[in-house]
């Protein structure tokens, strides 16, 4: 099976995976969900409590976080998700030609290790899913 730009999983390696998307545009949310379907059971989250929604109802095993979350919303993201994901991985979305905002950054990487800044190209973006998600099925199989 061919796989995608370049990414170390095959599609459908690992479709009972779970993966958030959270951010504020719909049209980026759903085109990125697109790229990542074939990499496990996508979900979309455009505020808080949609967020909170799915959180109580799925064990996540990678939160993706647009850069139109805020500092406040990443916070609550994590709280949400510490009881039902606690082996959550996370990754934090830049634009290419953006710096994050440090107060997020901060935000983030106090909370958890396993939280990762990314540049938003949707070929780095399904890599590093690939990459997490192989890692995370190795971590299971031990």
């Amino acid at each position: 099976m061919a796989l995608i730009r370049g990414a170390e999983m095959k599609p459908n390696e690992s479709k009972t995976k779970q993966i958030l998307l959270f951010g504020h545009d719909a049209m980026l949310l759903s085109t990125r969900k697109w790229l990542m379907d074939e990499y496990g059971n996508v979900h979309l989250a455009t505020d808080v409590d949609t967020l909170r929604a799915l959180a109580e109802r799925y064990s996540f095993d990678l939160v993706v976080v647009c850069h139109t979350v805020t500092a406040e919303e990443c916070q609550q993201l994590l709280d949400a998700m510490q009881s039902r994901s606690p082996e959550a991985n996370f990754l934090s979305l830049m634009p290419a030609s953006h710096a994050m905002s440090p107060t997020l950054r901060n935000a983030s990487v106090s909370n958890t290790e396993k939280f990762e800044l990314v540049d938003g190209d949707p070929g780095v973006l399904v890599h590093k899913v690939c990459e997490i998600l192989r890692s995370a099925q190795v971590e299971y199989d031990v």
